[in-house]
């Protein structure tokens, strides 16, 4: 069989598996076995737990770890192209124009913007002022919601 398999243990006979198939061929390209309500919920906890360190950050930080996104993206472009070709039945030519050259886009543009439109910013003179208080609007991360 072609593509990928996933690395945890062998989905056993009450557990779902996923097959992704090649539109263009209907060959199987990848088997993977569905994640547990279980499961899900430990990958949301993880996410939860995660998120504290995201926020401690900041913008330039956060800008930062998706540079770093966009450099892997960079070093796997060829095989990006190709699992979204074989997924989605589109010419290679088309995966890399409407769907990997976007989030390159995307990211780069979010990870130059983002330190800018995300950094604290003092309000201009308000009543509060005349009682001593200040005014700032602060943008923070709210991580997994819901």
């Amino acid at each position: 069989m072609s593509g990928t398999e996933d690395s945890r243990a062998d989905p056993g006979p009450e557990r779902e598996e996923l097959v992704a198939l090649d539109p263009r061929t209907g060959e199987t390209i990848a088997r993977v076995p569905a994640n547990t309500a279980e499961e899900a919920r430990e990958a949301v906890a993880a996410a939860r737990g995660a998120q504290p360190g995201w926020a401690a950050l900041g913008p330039v930080g956060r800008a930062r770890a998706l540079r770093e996104v966009l450099h892997r993206i960079h070093e796997r472009t060829d095989e990006l192209v190709e699992v979204v070709s074989r997924a989605t039945g589109k010419p290679r030519a088309e995966a890399l124009t409407h769907d990997v050259l976007p989030t390159v886009f995307t990211l780069r543009y979010l990870g130059w913007v983002a330190p800018r439109a995300l950094r604290p910013r003092r309000l201009g003179p308000v009543v509060g002022t005349a009682a001593g208080f200040r005014s700032r609007v602060e943008w923070r991360p709210y991580g997994v919601v819901g």
